[in-house]
């Protein structure tokens, strides 16, 4: 059933050709008889739903909110914060494509594109749901800086270090991303730069990171606004921003961090 599954509704769209076979080999599919609740409220899914067939209601409480039909997907912000979010129902018999969460998580940290519809799904959800919100509640949301957030920490490796000592370096401290000294310039590397350079451009692990490290770094510091280093990620299509307080590189913040941000906090997306 995994060819049935159709790439070119949003967001899948946003993928490449690569992303989407690894899709389709993740895809599971299940069957839902009518009425039956396939996420319940504040459930923790570890899918991403996309109808195939037949339909959904998306409930809050007992009022159905919204309907899903064939080509929609649900529900992105349980599956991004981890719950928290209305129930969905088979409104008569569905069938769905299940993607994993990991899976679909890992794509909206390697692909930007595909991470901007869930920013804006979210945002219309949480947008709707906070519009009763008092003022004075806001106002913390409002004032949210980019400290506030999980932050990683920032490790640095030489230039000169290999693409191996890069690799073992992000594994000692659990990171996808590391600064790179080059004189007197930073840049940075990611776990992704040093696949594509072992794997599909075949360069010896003993090559040094130089080449592969990226200069054109984007940063935000600790005081700034969480909606700056949003703006920012979007603009220059990044996954991550570097954080700069006082002159010297404290940390990195990761596109899937500042999304589950987001998705926790209906006030701040509202406003």
């Amino acid at each position: 059933m995994a060819q049935a599954f159709d790439a070119s509704n949003a967001p899948f769209d946003r993928l490449t050709p690569t992303e989407v076979e690894t899709v389709r080999a993740a895809l599971d599919i299940g069957y839902f008889r009518p009425n039956e609740t396939i996420i319940a409220r504040d459930g923790a899914p570890d899918s991403l739903f996309i109808v195939l067939k037949g339909s959904v209601e998306e409930r809050d409480g007992a009022e159905v909110v919204a309907m899903r039909g064939p080509g929609d997907a649900f529900d992105s912000r349980a599956l991004v914060q981890g719950g928290g979010s209305n129930a969905f129902v088979a409104h008569e018999e569905t069938l769905c494509h299940l993607l994993p969460r990991d899976v679909t998580l890992r794509l909206i940290n390697q692909n930007p594109r595909f991470a901007a519809f869930f920013y804006l799904d979210i945002s219309r959800k949480l947008d709707a749901a906070a519009s009763e919100a008092e003022e004075s509640r806001l106002g913390p949301m409002m004032n949210a800086r980019v400290g506030e957030l999980f932050i990683h920490p920032a490790v640095f490796i030489e230039a000169s270090d290999s693409i191996e000592r890069a690799g073992r370096a992000m594994h000692e401290n659990n990171v996808n991303a590391l600064f790179v000294r080059d004189g007197e310039r930073v840049g940075i590397v990611t776990a992704t730069n040093l696949t594509k350079a072992a794997i599909l451009d075949r360069q010896p692990i003993e090559a040094s990171v130089a080449k592969v490290a990226q200069y054109n770094m984007v940063s935000v510091t600790p005081n700034d606004f969480v909606s700056l280093a949003l703006l920012r990620m979007t603009k220059h299509n990044k996954r991550r921003v570097a954080v700069v307080e006082d002159g010297a590189y404290v940390g990195i913040l990761e596109v899937i961090d500042l999304l589950s941000f987001l998705a926790g906090n209906s006030q701040f997306v509202a406003r």
